[in-house]
C-alpha cells in the first residue's frame, strides 16, 4: 500500500482495512421507492479520477459486455439493499442507480467535501409501462455467474449470501 503525491490511495482501494487519506470523503446513499421505502438497486459510482468506487464491504461487479467506443473501461457496479456508504476522493462524483428495466435510470452528480459525508437519496421512478394480462412486457434476468470465466474468486457460500431479502421480495414472477 502507498500513496501518490496527492495522498490518494494506491493500494487498489476498498476492502477491510483499506487506507483512507485526507483527500477522501463519503457518500451516504439511500435508494427509495415512491413511498420512501428502502429498495434494492444496482449502483455505479464514478469519481472525477474516472475510477469506480463501492462500499468497503460490497462485492464490485464489472460489466464485461461494454462498447469501447462509449467508454475506455467496463462499467463497475455493486448491489445495495437500499443503504450504502461509499468512501470516494473529494470532488465531483457521479452516482448512477438502476432497479430493473421497468424503472428510469437515475443519474446524480454530487460534490463530496474532504473528510465530509454527502447525503444522497435517490428515488426510483417507474416507467409506467402498461402491464396487464394481455401485455408483452417482461423484465427479468434469472441467471447468475459463479466466477465469470475465472476473473472473480466467488464461492458458493458468498453467492448464496447475495440473496438479500429486499432483493428477493422485489421480484415479480409471472407463470
Amino acid at each position: 500500500m502507498g500513496a501518490d503525491d496527492s495522498g490518494r490511495r494506491t493500494d487498489g482501494g476498498g476492502g477491510e482495512g483499506a487506507a483512507v487519506f485526507e483527500t477522501d470523503g463519503r457518500i451516504a446513499l439511500r435508494v427509495v421507492d415512491g413511498g420512501g421505502n428502502l429498495v434494492a438497486a444496482r449502483v455505479f459510482v464514478t469519481a472525477a479520477d474516472g475510477l469506480a468506487y463501492a462500499p468497503d464491504d460490497a462485492w464490485m461487479h464489472a460489466d464485461d459486455s461494454f462498447d469501447r467506443s462509449e467508454r475506455p473501461f467496463e462499467a463497475h457496479y455493486f448491489d445495495t439493499s437500499g443503504v450504502s456508504e461509499i468512501t470516494v476522493p473529494a470532488g465531483d462524483v457521479e452516482v448512477d442507480v438502476m432497479r430493473g428495466f421497468e424503472n428510469h435510470f437515475e443519474r446524480r452528480k454530487v460534490q463530496v467535501k474532504v473528510d465530509g459525508t454527502t447525503q444522497l437519496t435517490v428515488r426510483i421512478v417507474p416507467l409506467f409501462v402498461e402491464v396487464d394480462a394481455t401485455s408483452d412486457w417482461v423484465s427479468g434476468d434469472v441467471h447468475v455467474h459463479m466466477n465469470y470465466a475465472g476473473t472473480y474468486r466467488n464461492t458458493p457460500a458468498h453467492l448464496w449470501s447475495r440473496r438479500h431479502p429486499r432483493i428477493w421480495q422485489s421480484l415479480k414472477i409471472w407463470s
